[in-house]
């Protein structure tokens, strides 16, 4: 969420969680977005109605990926 908050403005913000996951729906634009972390698994899903801005944030993620950012959130990465 901090990687989506320093560039859009994210409002209707709700959080669940479960022994297993942390879901969060936040609307940006009028769009709405679901956020799933996976705790077992250790990953991230982001869905949206709006197609190309979710490109726009998988883009920028992956942009901040590459430079070091948020590595510490994760145990491991791969790239498959």
């Amino acid at each position: 969420m901090t990687c989506i908050g320093q560039l859009y403005p994210v409002c209707d913000l709700k959080t669940e969680e479960t022994s297993n996951q942390i879901i969060t729906d936040f609307t940006v634009y009028d769009a709405k977005h679901t956020l799933y972390v996976n705790k077992a698994d250790k990953t991230l899903t982001l869905s949206s109605t709006d197609t190309g801005l979710l490109k726009a944030v998988g883009e920028h993620f992956d942009q901040e990926l590459a430079k070091g950012r948020f590595q510490n959130c994760f145990d491991k990465f791969d790239s498959d």
